[in-house]
């Protein structure tokens, strides 16, 4: 984790007003500085599944683009149908997953 170090000089002329804006102003600083630290130790984690998301989505990106290039190489409808059926198949085991089902979508009026 890279390091933040904040210098501070304030030389106390009396004003008590001032002397607490100083103490607020740090507290603030400490505070954002806290939070950036579990920020950064969440965003390993968070990375981690963003990683396993991105590798997902480009497996079916990847699936869609050899189906448009049988399609433009003048794949035959039964060529193409079973290629479809298993994009659809993989989505719909995503849509129907238990652990994080997908809502279903909502009506127009």
């Amino acid at each position: 984790m890279a390091e933040l170090t904040i210098h501070v000089h304030h030389h106390f002329d009396g004003d008590l007003a001032l002397d607490r804006k100083l103490d607020s102003l740090l507290s603030h600083i400490r505070a954002v500085h806290a939070q950036g630290e579990r920020l950064i130790m969440l965003s390993e984690e968070t990375k981690g599944i963003l990683g396993r998301i991105d590798t997902a989505t480009n497996n079916i990106a990847e699936d869609i683009r050899g189906l448009k290039e049988k399609i433009d190489a003048g794949a035959s409808d039964e060529e193409v149908k079973a290629a479809l059926e298993q994009v659809a198949v993989r989505l719909e085991g995503i849509a129907a997953s238990t652990d994080d089902p997908v809502p279903a979508p909502t009506p127009e009026p």
